[in-house]
């Protein structure tokens, strides 16, 4: 292969891999940010705190989502720290799901599963933890889905973005991040 194919090859794949997050942005109105470290460690923190005040009968038959997987660091994390529970990260964007889909079959763990598709057109009424990181702008249509579709008791999680005034805060919890600010919790 030529200097010149390898040089033409990566600069095609930056900009399809640039192409697909402007693609994605737009189609969803979410800016792709993948989550800083100190605002996974806190969800983390949260679903260990939410599994503990419930008792290992709860652990065993445990479903985590994460609406808007993207790259899946938060599920593979969640996924490990818990492996009795079955987490499932959903994300729209092809490109990211063919990779966390690929990165899960060949490393695993067995608990962890990504589905590719529109969140907002998927059933998730079997979940007890539901975890996201997405914009403002669809945080009321956030709210109402999990109105319509989560369990009483249900542990909702949420990245930086308030649900909207009719959701009732359970706490905040304020974040030392340049990005994300606030791990908001609710219940159902």
């Amino acid at each position: 292969m030529s200097y010149f194919t390898v040089y033409s090859t990566l600069h095609l794949s930056i900009f399809l891999i640039v192409a697909f997050f402007v693609y994605g942005a737009i189609r969803t109105k979410i800016p792709m940010i993948p989550s800083q470290k100190i605002a996974r460690s806190t969800l983390l923190d949260q679903v260990k705190a939410e599994i503990g005040a419930r008792g290992a009968v709860f652990n065993k038959g445990l479903v985590i989502y994460d609406l808007g997987s993207g790259f899946g660091g938060l599920c593979f994390d969640l996924a490990k720290k818990f492996p009795s529970a079955r987490v499932v990260g959903i994300e729209m964007i092809g490109p990211l799901w063919l990779f966390t889909w690929l990165r899960q079959k060949v490393a695993g763990p067995k608990n962890l599963s990504f589905l590719w598709g529109d969140f907002w057109k998927k059933n998730v009424s079997d979940g007890d933890i539901f975890i996201f990181y997405l914009g403002d702008v669809v945080m009321a249509q956030m709210g109402a889905k999990l109105k319509a579709e989560a369990k009483t008791g249900s542990l909702i999680l949420s990245n930086t973005f308030p649900l909207p005034a009719d959701w009732v805060l359970d706490h905040a919890v304020p974040l030392p991040a340049a990005v994300s600010k606030m791990i908001y919790v609710y219940r159902r």
